[in-house]
């Protein structure tokens, strides 16, 4: 799986803009795929932004989640965002197509649909991958692409301000991602993704959270 490609396990997603996350634990050692899957179960640790109907279970790398799939004319399946966590070293990529949408006006960013997941996201993946790995550094990135074919919406339905940049990321890593490094990193995306759309950035958490309609953890701790 690769975060801007738009096929993962047997379940495509859709060509277009996404969002995508990819977290890297330091030290791994190869996990059979029905351990993995059974702990992405238990602590959620997929992506699930939007859409209907998911699935999940071993797959051929590790263990994979699909949300919002349907079925096609021909009888294949696309889905809206798909998690894979990779057997081999550990890592969990998500990717979703959910947090946009289309009108009569073109693409845009439904940007407050995606940050309430991302953040439970975050915090579910990096626990999952504690019981496995509990020491070492962990690397997250977030990230957007094919942000071209898409508007960032204004106050008003009229209102809508076209991308500047395709592509944006941000990454950052710790030992520890505790509240206060897990909400740095969630601003730092929300103001590179405005950034891209030549929107002003936020200029506190708490802006970021009124706009991006999400209420962050101040004191919940990684276990």
């Amino acid at each position: 799986m690769n975060p801007g490609s738009t096929t993962s396990a047997r379940r495509p997603v859709p060509a277009g803009p996404r969002l995508y996350v990819r977290i890297v634990p330091e030290y791994w050692t190869p996990a059979n795929r029905a351990t993995l899957s059974e702990r992405m179960s238990r602590h959620d640790a997929r992506l699930w932004i939007r859409g209907g109907s998911g699935s999940s279970g071993a797959g051929g790398e590790g263990a994979v989640a699909a949300n919002g799939i349907r079925t096609q004319e021909d009888g294949s399946y696309l889905a809206g965002g798909v998690t894979q966590w990779f057997a081999d070293n550990g890592e969990i990529w998500a990717v979703d197509t959910t947090a946009f949408g289309s009108d009569e006006r073109g693409g845009y960013f439904a940007y407050a649909a995606p940050f309430p997941h991302l953040a439970r996201f975050l915090r579910s993946a990096i626990k999952a991958i504690r019981t496995f790995a509990p020491e070492g550094v962990i690397e997250v990135e977030f990230g957007a692409t094919g942000l071209m074919d898409t508007g960032f919406p204004g106050e008003v339905r009229s209102m809508r301000t076209p991308a500047l940049s395709d592509r944006v990321s941000v990454r950052a890593t710790a030992t520890t991602w505790m509240p206060e490094r897990r909400n740095e990193l969630l601003l730092r995306f929300w103001n590179a993704l405005l950034d891209a759309y030549g929107v002003r950035p936020a200029a506190s958490l708490e802006d970021f959270e009124r706009v991006a309609a999400v209420q962050l953890s101040r004191n919940d701790e990684e276990d």
